[in-house]
């Protein structure tokens, strides 16, 4: 009830464009990120539809989510019942943890120039600043 009366509510186009930009973030839980997806959808007048969609356009796992899209949910309830058994909490795996999870979307992410550190890659002739190694040559 306060939400609806005081937060500002957004027309429907405007709140598809915050679904389709918000992605699974890295170490994210599915539930956390499906959680989020409501939280904007309740912004404005959007459907179920669109809170599924957007959950699968942004899941770290194009794996999960085509698995997920394969069974056709018609709620987001249901997408994330179907997503957390098949590609874990983090949506990496089943059984992965938070670290394993991290890793892998590190791995995934920086070299498409996403990820926290996709600008730290070295360029032949570059050497590591190192009092321990006994190089101070700048980076």
């Amino acid at each position: 009830m306060l939400r609806a009366k005081y937060m500002t509510q957004r027309t429907g186009p405007e709140v598809v464009d915050l679904l389709n930009a918000r992605r699974q973030m890295r170490g994210e839980r599915l539930v956390e990120y499906a959680q989020s997806l409501r939280e904007i959808g309740e912004r404005g007048d959007v459907g179920e539809d669109w809170l599924v969609n957007a959950f699968l356009k942004g899941m770290s796992s194009n794996e999960g989510a085509t698995h997920v899209r394969g069974h056709r949910p018609q709620t987001l309830d249901e997408a994330v019942s179907l997503a957390v058994p098949h590609v874990g909490e983090y949506g990496e795996g089943y059984g992965i943890g938070l670290e394993a999870a991290m890793t892998r979307w590190d791995e995934r992410e920086t070299p498409s120039g996403r990820g926290p550190f996709a600008g730290t890659t070295t360029r032949a002739g570059d050497q590591e600043q190192s009092g321990l190694a006994g190089n101070y040559r700048t980076a």
